[in-house]
């Protein structure tokens, strides 16, 4: 009977200290597997909380982001697959955490265990320059990812420009011709709608027509030629794309050993000042 409230308590425990974590995997798998099996390790979780209490005691911030669950990812790259920029957006993030810790703590040395930990990070600095070049916040691949993608997407500016004037030109253009001044959306696309006995002084392409027959949807020549050509470079796009993620994600593959342990040590951070956190602040 005592046992079942003992686990129950510890069950409820766990529950919460959840919201305290950064991580999203640790607010997702904490469990009594984290907590002390043993004498030595209860000792070592004690001399840890300490020495965290006693560092944030001297007045130093222990700067934790919130991070997503990465072991999806670090299993797609074991396999020798291809990370979103999502996926690499938070390996970046973990790596500028990495950096931001190394910093704060490899010369504390009277805090042996946050010290030690730290002197273990590495932050990657070519593969985090790289990703930190290439991916952006809404986890887009930046113009900058490459100068092929720079080139693209400018040209793709540039036609989608053209489209957004050009119906325009032509409806003033036909202005005689039409059955109606404003242009019409046929199949998601912009069409003129030209007075059917009138469609020879179109320079287009029929699309459709009026219930009436009156009516005859067109799209000049040169619209189309805009269309078809924004669709190649949005696939070019595409590809450039795909390659940039590609290469970010295989130059993060041979890192993996080195971000497996950045992560560990980040949780153990994330674990302790949890811990912290609520145990200053629950009162049960």
């Amino acid at each position: 009977m005592e046992e079942n409230y003992i686990d129950h308590e510890t069950d409820a425990l766990l529950e919460h200290i959840r919201p305290y974590f950064a991580s999203e995997y640790l607010k997702k798998n904490f469990s009594r597997e984290y907590l002390a099996k043993d004498k030595h390790e209860g000792e070592t979780d004690h001399e840890y909380l300490e020495e965290l209490s006693r560092f944030q005691h001297d007045g130093h911030e222990f700067p934790l982001p919130s991070l997503l669950d990465l072991t999806p990812s670090f299993t797609t790259l074991e396999k020798g697959g291809v990370l979103s920029g999502a996926d690499l957006y938070e390996i970046g993030a973990l790596l500028a955490a990495s950096e931001d810790l190394y910093d704060l703590l490899y010369d504390k040395k009277e805090y042996f265990h946050l010290n030690d930990d730290a002197l273990d990070l590495n932050s990657l600095p070519p593969l985090k320059r790289d990703i930190t070049a290439s991916i952006e916040s809404d986890y887009t691949v930046s113009d900058n990812a490459s100068p092929t993608l720079h080139e693209v997407r400018n040209k793709i500016r540039s036609v989608e420009h053209s489209l957004s004037n050009i119906m325009n030109t032509y409806k003033n253009r036909y202005a005689s011709h039409l059955s109606s001044a404003t242009v019409t959306l046929k199949g998601g696309d912009e069409a003129l709608p030209v007075k059917t006995s009138d469609k020879g002084y179109v320079k287009g392409s029929v699309i459709s027509y009026s219930n009436s027959g009156d009516t005859v949807y067109m799209v000049p020549y040169e619209v189309i030629d805009l269309r078809n050509k924004l669709s190649s470079l949005k696939q070019e796009e595409s590809t450039e794309v795909m390659k940039v993620l590609s290469d970010l994600s295989q130059k993060a593959a041979k890192q993996l050993k080195i971000l497996h342990r950045d992560y560990e040590i980040y949780l153990t951070f994330d674990r302790y000042c949890a811990a912290l956190i609520f145990g200053n602040s629950y009162k049960g």
